[in-house]
């Protein structure tokens, strides 16, 4: 996003729903359909790969500017 200008900021911004998320509450869980592009406005998102019902692995944190949804193969992927 910081490629886009003011102008198209502003545009993307009517076009979006603010959405606020507890802390350590799952945003998307692997194998949802994912339908939309969460931009991070303010905080982190760990993104964690599930090994078994009682285990996580970390596997990235993104930050405020990052973003996360819809890759090219129709499942999540990150930018940043």
């Amino acid at each position: 996003f910081s490629t886009l200008s003011e102008a198209g900021i502003e545009e993307l911004a009517k076009l979006s729903t603010e959405i606020s998320y507890d802390p350590n509450q799952t945003i998307i869980t692997e194998g949802d359909i994912v339908d939309a592009v969460y931009l991070i406005a303010k905080g982190e998102v760990e993104i964690d790969i599930r090994v078994n019902q009682n285990k996580n692995i970390p596997q990235c944190l993104l930050r405020t500017g990052d973003a996360i949804g819809l890759s090219h193969e129709g499942f999540f992927s990150q930018t940043g």
